[in-house]
């Protein structure tokens, strides 16, 4: 988890930026100063994580993370959840051996997708990062943006946008997946707002689940009705103390 993100001042210069819509401007921003980005500009981030920190509906964060996408500024892989922020390392570049060392073994570090793929042909280009062997004995991924974008229209990529969304809703039955809690994206929403005093309602969500999984057998079974009693006793406690909440939002 890092403590603060940097964002160029040139941002504001950005065309690109300039033309989205406030919604995705403050989406894009968050994905720069949000606390599960790394060196990179490339990690894991589960919608999940959006929807918590946010406290957006799913729609909205699909149709600001789209938006972004087709302007060109990210990437994102459904099947591994990771989001690459494009030209992330040309406006914050690493800035010595160490910073290098790091920042390589994150990458590393990620799930093997198109994203993961880019970051390392971009970290080849580096003059600190050439000389890590961890980095230099991989053979260049077949996955850089030269590889695809010079060759596909722009009607093909929207179109396999729209497929890679539709296989999404298939391919992840559940967006909360624990040892006994899975609850599906609807579920999960209603949940949310339904306690909306938890703060950080994913991380209460995973010790409810490790509470559910250490009853016997027969409660587990009854997990669905039981939870929302646990998370309701969380609810009230943040309504009925408030100062003890932590803040929330972005310190820029």
């Amino acid at each position: 988890m890092r403590d603060y993100g940097k964002i160029s001042t040139g941002i504001w210069h950005s065309k690109k930026f300039r033309d989205l819509d406030e919604t995705t401007k403050l989406f894009y921003l968050y994905l720069h100063t949000c606390k599960h980005g790394n060196s990179a500009g490339c990690f894991h981030l589960p919608k999940g994580y959006i929807l918590a920190d946010m406290k957006w509906s799913l729609d909205a964060i699909g149709r600001a993370m789209d938006r972004a996408i087709d302007r060109g500024l990210i990437s994102y892989n459904n099947d591994e959840e990771v989001i690459k922020i494009h030209d992330f390392l040309e406006h914050s570049p690493i800035s010595n051996p160490k910073h290098a060392a790091g920042t390589v073994k994150i990458v590393l570090s990620l799930p093997e997708c198109r994203e993961k793929n880019m970051t390392i042909n971009e970290l080849k280009k580096i003059p600190y990062c050439q000389k890590i062997k961890e980095l230099v004995s991989i053979d260049s991924p077949i996955d850089s943006p030269m590889d695809t974008t010079e060759t596909e229209t722009e009607t093909e990529t929207e179109t396999e946008r729209k497929t890679e969304r539709k296989k999404e809703s298939k391919i992840r039955k559940y967006f909360f997946k624990g040892n006994t809690i899975k609850l599906n994206a609807k579920d999960y929403e209603i949940w949310q707002c339904r306690f909306s005093a938890i703060p950080d309602f994913n991380a209460t969500l995973h010790s409810a689940d490790s509470w559910i999984s250490g009853k016997s057998e027969k409660e587990r079974k009854t997990w669905f009705h039981a939870v929302p009693q646990y998370l309701n006793n969380k609810h009230q406690k943040h309504l009925n103390d408030p100062e003890k909440e932590p803040k929330l939002g972005f310190q820029l």
